[in-house]
């Protein structure tokens, strides 16, 4: 399939300024953070402000697949959300947060699980894909985001390709490849797993998209409203974004 130029699907795109969003939300903190620097934070932060954004949606329930610490699953109960947290590891949540937010079992649920096997969504919900849809293939993507309901919201958070702001030191000493490769379709690099707590389970080598290839991603499975939110900021390896789809 040839991969169409990018100004095609520019038409569907809504891009947000979430720095100057964040600077209305957040004000007294913008001394303390660097968007293209703090990578953690930025993430936080970005969260928060698309969670506060859907507050008028009026959606109640939350899936954090690839939950990992738990991390944006406490930021969402703190918003009112009651949340499914999926992981196929447990590693990196420790006895004493699990045991804090389980207080509470109307507003959590931890299932240990591969997310890749899990297809009980509810209907209605907001799905978050934080940290993880890098880390699977092309196969696993489609079949993840063909899974959400038609009427759910989609949050993602994800590596993506954009040659200038890669940091080539640290990708190629991670087993990052940085030649463009064309995966049924899609376009972008390939990541060679490790076997780590953050790591895919299942698959050797995941697929990092172009920003182009994310967006056709997207729309050939479904989602019809797609917001990007600005500024991409950047990990360890180069350029991360958040995303918001509806079908």
């Amino acid at each position: 399939m040839r991969i169409r130029p990018a100004n095609s699907f520019l038409s569907r795109i809504v891009k947000l300024p979430l720095l100057a969003l964040y600077l209305l939300t957040f004000p007294l903190a913008i001394d303390k953070i660097n968007f293209f620097e703090e990578e953690g934070l930025a993430r936080i932060i970005a969260f928060k402000y698309i969670l506060n954004s859907l507050k008028a949606f009026g959606r109640t329930l939350l899936y954090d697949l690839g939950c990992g610490p738990l991390t944006f699953s406490r930021v969402a109960i703190g918003y009112g959300y009651k949340v499914i947290a999926i992981d196929g590891r447990d590693d990196r949540i420790s006895a004493e947060t699990l045991d804090k937010i389980s207080r509470n079992k109307d507003k959590f649920e931890f299932l240990k699980m591969n997310v890749k096997d899990f297809d009980d969504f509810r209907s209605g919900s907001i799905v978050c894909i934080l940290g993880l849809l890098y880390h699977l293939d092309i196969d696993e993507q489609i079949a993840l985001l063909k899974r959400v309901p038609a009427d759910s919201l989609l949050i993602v958070d994800t590596q993506i390709h954009i040659p200038e702001l890669v940091n080539k030191t640290a990708s190629l000493e991670r087993g990052l490849s940085l030649d463009l490769v064309c995966t049924s379709g899609y376009e972008g690099i390939l990541f060679k797993e490790l076997d780590n707590p953050m790591a895919s389970i299942g698959n050797m080598v995941s697929f990092w998209h172009t920003p182009e290839s994310l967006i056709r991603l997207f729309i050939e499975c479904g989602f019809s409203s797609i917001t990007k939110y600005e500024p991409t900021y950047i990990s360890k390896y180069g350029a991360r974004s958040f995303y918001l789809a509806k079908q």
